[in-house]
């Protein structure tokens, strides 16, 4: 139990580095695309568009992170209870 524990934190914390890795590319995107912005009337830019996803990375980065918060706490009452 505590090799599969382990694994699920190794695993949440990779998923975590995955995430900001993401945000960080989106980020360089984005930064690319405003240099050579093309505004379109009406339309949603691309800029605008890697705005929007960079978002939804963050929002997705904050949740891994709570996730991974919650599943520590649940290894150490798990090993709390194991050593009592």
């Amino acid at each position: 139990m505590h090799l599969a524990v382990g694994g699920a934190l190794a695993k949440a914390a990779s998923v975590k580095v995955a995430a900001m890795a993401l945000v960080l590319v989106a980020s360089t995107t984005a930064a690319l695309c405003l240099l050579r912005r093309n505004v379109q009337v009406g339309a949603i830019t691309l800029v605008e568009r890697t705005s929007l996803a960079l978002d939804n990375m963050e929002d997705r980065a904050e949740t891994l992170a709570r996730h991974l918060a919650i599943a520590k706490e649940s290894v150490g009452q798990a090993l709390e209870r194991r050593r009592a």
